[in-house]
């Protein structure tokens, strides 16, 4: 569950209705309070938190507010134990829950093999939450979910480059192996540099995964710019930006009108890890090859805003809004950019929407938006 919440979403999520109020009115001081939050929490999250700093602040005075409870009585609320448990078992009864079996384990881990491209990890494990929510189940542990997708990711690994290896016809298996031997006789010939040697294919391409497998594609044709590209892109991912940087600029040695690197690298330096006149060069020739890209015309109305071009920015980001309606991050650039030129209303108004369409998706921006937008409506 998220940290913060502002106050519409804390009255449409966490307001108690005349049931709950049936359900906690034999209850009194602090268990009365742990026992309405810990039943709006599994509403919201269809799961119990695992530690008691999961609940966010917001949600716990809120609550309290509607009983005329003190929040801070909330910290004498036994946590775990005999009442604990008997409280989880009265919440999961009022919602329709059931507690999780091995056997609902097996299917949701089934399930999941058999309808998920299992090659992103997040999307994995929110997939797993809203089955088990589906299927009104409270999820096992956090523990035990991070096990159910790692054996899931490996399982579709497997089976994914084992379904590629049985498409190989056998005549071609024989040819692949004669060329290796073939390739094992040049090893030292300094003349046939450029060769890819059997060393370099058979080195180690480590762990199973999307990585490696770019690795070892750049490894059989140097040549080929996406390989680098989606190796960049792993990187930023990992948060090892230097090397993400590194990859996107040999990516562009390849090719360089690769948009999707030119891109990538502009947004990179606008953050600060190049130069902002870099970054801006860079969007613009992403632009000029991809002109009704939304995401490269936001890229650019970013390098743009970041280099105090609000004017044209704004221009950018609006252009952007039309090709991506539905994006937060699209409308959060648009709110912030007309808030530096003073333009409060519109910058609100822009606020609002990246807000009330990010509750939808994984919008990043969502705290910052948040914030900025409780400072306009003070």
């Amino acid at each position: 569950m998220k940290r913060h919440w502002i106050t519409d979403e804390l009255i449409d999520y966490f307001t108690l209705t005349p049931n709950d109020f049936k359900l906690i009115e034999n209850k009194t001081g602090a268990t009365k309070l742990g026992f309405a939050v810990l039943l709006k929490y599994f509403q919201v999250a269809a799961k119990f938190p695992s530690i008691i700093n999961d609940i966010p602040k917001d949600v716990i005075q809120f609550i309290a507010k509607q009983i005329n409870k003190p929040n801070t009585l909330f910290e004498k609320y036994k946590w775990g134990g005999r009442s604990f448990d008997y409280h989880k078992a009265e919440i999961r009864e009022y919602f329709g829950f059931n507690e999780t079996t091995v056997q609902d384990t097996r299917e949701i881990t089934k399930w999941l093999q058999e309808n998920i491209e299992c090659i992103d990890k997040k999307l994995v494990k929110e997939s797993a939450y809203l089955k088990f929510k589906e299927l009104k189940i409270e999820p096992p542990s956090v523990d035990r979910i991070e096990r159910i997708v790692g054996s899931v990711m490996k399982n579709y690994e497997k089976t994914f480059f084992s379904s590629i290896y049985k498409k190989i016809p056998r005549k071609n298996l024989k040819k692949i192996d004669d060329f290796i031997q073939a390739l094992s006789k040049h090893e030292d010939n300094e003349e046939l540099e450029s060769t890819i040697t059997f060393s370099t294919l058979k080195s180690d391409p480590g762990r199973i995964g999307l990585e490696s497998v770019f690795q070892e594609i750049a490894k059989i044709n140097p040549k080929y710019a996406p390989a680098y590209f989606f190796q960049a892109s792993i990187m930023e991912v990992k948060g090892k930006t230097k090397r993400a940087v590194e990859l996107h600029k040999k990516t562009l040695s390849k090719e360089p009108d690769y948009i999707p690197s030119l891109n990538n690298l502009a947004y990179l330096y606008a953050e600060g890890h190049g130069s902002i006149e870099e970054a801006v060069g860079y969007a613009r020739r992403a632009k000029e090859l991809a002109p009704r890209n939304g995401s490269v015309t936001d890229t650019l109305g970013w390098a743009l805003y970041k280099s105090n071009k609000i004017d044209e920015a704004i221009q950018n980001f609006t252009e952007a809004s039309m090709y991506l309606k539905d994006d937060p991050t699209v409308r959060y650039h648009l709110g912030i950019a007309y808030l530096k030129k003073g333009l409060n209303d519109k910058a609100e108004e822009h606020l609002k929407h990246a807000v009330r369409i990010g509750r939808k998706t994984d919008f990043a921006e969502m705290k910052d938006a948040e914030s900025i937008l409780e400072g306009l409506t003070k």
